[in-house]
């Protein structure tokens, strides 16, 4: 079982990546998200502080789409504090999960970059240049962006070592 894990980790990395980055599309998109100064990027909203740490707004945005697209259409209002509270509980694990994964595995930048170009196959983007523009309409810059995906790695990196051991 090892040894499969160390043959597929990359695919299941930009696999997961890929992912991630097709929620945010599919969920940002529609929604958005709202900063305080109007450019989109949520700088001053703290959702939750774990162990010091803040949940990153972006992260619970992406998580409560997630389940959002998992429970359906069909939410009525009552349903929403449920699903937020879900959504949220998942953004302070991956918190958790993310600075245990900062101590113990490295990311390389052709990582996030082989991710990122996987993103634009999928999503059916051309050109950095037009990832930049649906980026930006979703309130997101290109740095910020690759700095989600690598997090993204990183957390599925330490998933899988810790399967591993």
């Amino acid at each position: 079982m090892l040894t499969w894990f160390r043959k597929h980790t990359k695919s299941i990395i930009i696999a997961v990546a890929v992912l991630f980055a097709g929620s945010m599309f599919y969920g940002l998109g529609y929604t958005g998200l709202k900063g305080g100064d109007g450019s989109g990027e949520n700088k001053s909203n703290v959702l939750a502080k774990v162990n010091g740490k803040e949940v990153d707004a972006v992260r619970f945005q992406e998580m409560l789409n997630r389940v959002a697209q998992n429970v359906g259409p069909n939410v009525g209002p009552s349903d929403r504090a449920f699903i937020e509270n879900m959504a949220l509980g998942q953004a302070v694990d991956f918190t958790l999960m993310l600075n245990e994964a900062r101590k113990r595995v490295k990311v390389q930048g052709k990582e996030v970059d082989a991710a990122i170009d996987n993103i634009m196959k999928q999503q059916n983007i051309p050109s950095k240049r037009e990832l930049e523009i649906s980026l930006k309409r979703m309130g997101l810059s290109l740095g910020r962006f690759r700095d989600l995906i690598k997090d993204d790695i990183m957390v599925q990196k330490l998933s899988l070592k810790q399967q591993a051991e």
